[in-house]
C-alpha cells in the first residue's frame, strides 16, 4: 500500500512540473507558498542537499589557469559590516580575501582594520582588548602587545616600558571607513587608496537612505560561481519557478549583457514572440566589478534601489551582502519594510527571495563545486552576460597583476632600505 501511495506521489510530481515548467500554466503567489511547505518540495529539498553538500564538492580544481581571479581582486573596497554592529570599545572579526581581520573603533570612533594576527606568537588579536593600553588601540590577549590604528606597535606590555620591541614591529593595516552605513575595508595597495563612491558606481544610490536595510548569507564556494549565477537571466524560469518573485516567468528568449559607460554590464533577457510562454522575464540590472549588481529603484520592495555583492571570503566562501535603504515618510519606509520582510525574511513568505538563495541559488552554485571548472563547461547563447563579465574580471585581474608587478621591487627596496637604517 505504502509502494502505491509512494508511486501515485511521485507521478503526481511529475504532471505538476510538466505543467507548470513546460506548459507555463499561470499559478498564485498563494498557491506557490503552500506548495513550497511540502517536505518535498523543491525549495525544501534543494535546500537539505545544500546543507548536507558532499565534500569532494567543497575541493577547488586543480591547475586553476592563472588569469582566473578565484582569490578576488583587491584594488576595490568591500562591505565588512553594518556600521550599527561595529559599537565603541568592541572588537569585531571578519575574513576577507582570504586575509582575517579585526575592525575596532579608534578615539575618534572612525573605524580601523588590521591583521587579525599578532606577529608576535600569531595569537588572534580580535580575542584581546580595545583601548586598554590607550584609547584607539587593540591589545594582543596572549603577551599585551599592543598595536595602534595604523598598525604600528606602540607597546609590549610583557616587555616592560623600557623595550626597544614596538618602534621596530607592525602588524597589517588596512584602510577602512564608515559610510553609507556600512563599515569598508580596502584590501588593495596602500600607495593609491581611491575614493569609495568612485571606486564603486551606484553605492551612493542604492546604500545612502535615511533607514538602512541588510541580509547577508554564506555559501561554501568561490565567490566566482555566485557571480556567474547573477550574470545568468534563465535560470530564473528553473531554479526559481516557484519563487513569489519569479512565478510565471518566461522559458526562453533573446539573452543580452549590454556594457554601460559606467563600465558595468547590463544583464537580462528579452521576448521574441509570443511563443515563448510565461508573462514575465528576468532583465535590467546592472554589474560591476568587482562581483555586486546593481538594482535600480523599485517600489515598493527597495524604492531607493538595492545592491548584491558576492564578496569572497576566501578560495571556498563568499557572502552574499544585501542593502536596501528606505526613503520617505514613515509610512512609505513602514510599507517598504514589510513588503521587504514578506519577501526577503526567514519568517516572510516560504517561498521568498531569501529561501530560494539558501535553496535553489545555493544548492546550484555549490552544485558546481568548490569553484566552477571553466574549461569543462559548454556555454551557449543563455550565457552572453556570463562570458563577457568574466572577460571584464580577466581583464581587471590582468590590470591588478601588472601594477602588482611594478610595486613588489620598489616595495623589497623599501623593506631593505629600513632594514638598514635599523641596523
Amino acid at each position: 500500500m505504502f509502494t502505491m501511495i509512494g508511486d501515485w506521489w511521485r507521478a503526481r510530481n511529475v504532471e505538476r512540473n510538466r505543467r507548470e515548467l513546460i506548459r507555463c500554466e499561470a499559478k498564485s503567489t498563494f498557491r506557490a507558498a503552500l506548495s513550497s511547505l511540502a517536505p518535498h518540495s523543491d525549495l525544501r529539498r534543494w535546500k537539505r542537499w545544500a546543507d548536507r553538500c558532499p565534500p569532494h564538492l567543497q575541493e577547488l580544481p586543480k591547475d586553476i589557469p592563472d588569469d582566473v581571479p578565484y582569490k578576488g581582486l583587491r584594488n576595490f573596497w568591500y562591505p565588512v559590516m553594518p556600521a550599527k554592529d561595529l559599537r565603541e570599545n568592541q572588537l569585531q572579526s571578519s575574513r576577507l580575501l582570504g586575509e582575517d581581520l579585526v575592525v575596532f573603533r579608534d578615539e575618534a570612533g572612525s573605524p580601523r582594520a588590521l591583521s587579525d594576527v599578532c606577529p608576535h606568537r600569531l595569537t588572534r588579536l580580535s580575542q584581546g582588548w580595545v583601548n586598554l593600553h590607550s584609547p584607539g588601540t587593540v591589545s594582543c590577549p596572549y603577551h599585551g602587545w599592543t598595536f595602534d590604528g595604523t598598525g604600528q606597535c606602540v607597546a609590549a606590555l610583557a616587555e616592560g616600558p623600557d623595550s626597544p620591541l614596538p618602534r621596530k614591529t607592525r602588524t597589517r593595516a588596512y584602510p577602512a571607513l564608515e559610510r553609507h552605513h556600512v563599515i569598508w575595508a580596502y584590501m588593495g595597495g596602500p600607495d593609491k587608496v581611491p575614493d569609495l563612491d568612485d571606486n564603486i558606481p551606484h553605492v551612493a544610490q542604492a546604500m545612502s537612505g535615511s533607514w538602512p536595510w541588510f541580509i547577508h548569507w554564506d555559501w561554501d564556494c568561490n565567490y566566482l560561481n555566485s557571480i556567474d549565477n547573477n550574470a545568468d537571466a534563465a535560470h530564473a524560469c528553473f531554479a526559481h519557478a516557484r519563487c513569489s518573485q519569479f512565478l510565471d516567468q518566461a522559458r526562453y528568449g533573446k539573452h543580452y549583457g549590454l556594457e554601460l559607460e559606467c563600465g558595468g554590464l547590463e544583464v537580462g533577457m528579452e521576448t521574441t514572440g509570443p511563443d515563448h510562454r510565461g508573462s514575465h522575464y528576468a532583465s535590467g540590472w546592472d554589474m560591476h566589478v568587482p562581483g555586486y549588481i546593481y538594482f535600480a529603484p523599485h517600489p515598493p520592495i527597495w524604492p531607493a534601489g538595492a545592491i548584491f555583492w558576492s564578496v569572497p571570503i576566501d578560495e571556498g566562501k563568499v557572502r552574499v551582502f544585501t542593502c536596501a535603504p528606505f526613503h520617505g515618510e514613515f509610512k512609505d519606509r513602514a510599507r517598504a519594510w514589510i513588503m521587504q520582510s514578506v519577501h526577503w525574511r526567514k519568517w516572510g513568505l516560504p517561498n521568498n527571495i531569501y529561501h530560494c538563495n539558501i535553496g535553489p541559488d545555493r544548492a546550484m552554485v555549490m552544485g558546481q563545486g568548490a569553484l566552477s571548472d571553466w574549461r569543462r563547461e559548454h556555454l551557449s547563447q543563455t550565457d552572453v552576460a556570463v562570458i563577457k563579465f568574466r572577460q571584464m574580471l580577466k581583464k581587471a585581474w590582468q590590470v591588478e597583476r601588472l601594477q602588482a608587478a611594478e610595486i613588489e621591487p620598489r616595495a623589497q627596496r623599501m623593506r631593505a632600505e629600513e632594514t638598514l637604517t635599523e641596523a
